[in-house]
C-alpha cells in the first residue's frame, strides 16, 4: 500500500503537492509556535505561513527529486520497463 500511495503522490503536479501540503505545514508550524516556542496568537500565525511555506517547498523539491532518482534506477535496472 506505501509504495502505491507513494506513487500518486509522485504523479500529481507540483502544484498540486503545494495545495495539498501547505495547509498541512501549515497548522503544524502554527501549533509548534503557539505551543512550545509560546509565541503570541500573531506572530505564529505569521511564523506559521513563512516555515509552512519553506517546508512545503523543501517537500515538493524532495518529492520531485525522489521520483526522478526512482525513475532512473529503474530505467537502468536490467530489464526495468521505467513505466511505474
Amino acid at each position: 500500500m506505501g509504495h502505491r500511495l507513494l506513487r500518486r503522490w509522485e504523479a500529481l503536479s507540483a502544484r498540486t503537492q503545494a495545495v495539498v501540503a501547505f495547509p498541512i505545514a501549515f497548522v503544524l508550524m502554527l501549533l509548534l509556535h503557539l505551543g512550545p516556542f509560546n509565541q503570541p496568537v500573531g506572530r505564529a500565525i505569521g511564523y506559521a505561513v513563512f516555515w509552512g511555506a519553506i517546508a512545503t517547498a523543501a517537500l515538493v523539491a524532495a518529492s520531485r527529486a525522489e521520483r526522478a532518482r526512482r525513475l532512473e534506477r529503474e530505467r537502468k535496472r536490467p530489464g526495468g520497463t521505467g513505466r511505474e
